[in-house]
């Protein structure tokens, strides 16, 4: 009798170091801690280009001469094709649905944010970050324009991490 509860007890404190090891090593996996936004609506002002035959504000220069979309430069010593008035107002366009620059990520040709998104876990439901394709419609100095339907107004676009994200990476949402 007093060998098996011996043997018990043995088993019972071995168990219990295992399931501590598991514990500590299936929290320091870690989770990423993230500050996340919902898309907002912005105001893109369009850059007005000098009559002197000056060029125009190109973004793809200040992130290292990619392409955006709905961009062009004027040549230097060019004048533009369309006269403008320098002392005219500059045009401005709404996007319902942009990302700050900061949560733009861009793998070649393509861009893509990540979102936070509920999947069921080992202890419930768990937040992880999903990576979503979108199309940068235009930029300016803070903000991106996403094509409307890629992220909805309802999820949250991942804008800091204090970790690498990739998709399925568990995340935290940082307290506002």
């Amino acid at each position: 009798m007093k060998r098996r509860a011996a043997t018990a007890l043995f088993v019972f404190f071995v168990a219990m170091a295992c399931f501590g090891i598991l514990s500590r090593a299936v929290s320091s996996t870690g989770t990423a801690l993230v500050a996340a936004e919902a898309p907002s609506t912005q105001t893109f002002a369009q850059e007005a280009i000098e009559a002197d035959g000056g060029t125009a504000f190109d973004p793809g220069a200040a992130t290292g001469g990619e392409a955006v979309p709905g961009c062009a430069t004027v040549p230097e010593g060019e004048a533009p094709e369309a006269s403008v008035d320098a002392n005219a107002p500059a045009a401005a366009r709404e996007y319902g649905s942009c990302a700050p620059l900061a949560a733009v990520h861009r793998e070649g040709a393509r861009s893509y944010v990540y979102v936070v998104a509920e999947q069921g876990g080992f202890s419930g439901v768990e937040l992880v970050a999903r990576k979503v394709p979108v199309s940068v419609l235009d930029t300016n100095a803070s903000w991106a324009a996403l094509a409307e339907g890629a992220v909805s107004s309802q999820q949250k676009i991942i804008v800091r991490s204090d970790r690498v994200l990739a998709d399925g990476s568990k995340v935290r949402l940082a307290d506002a």
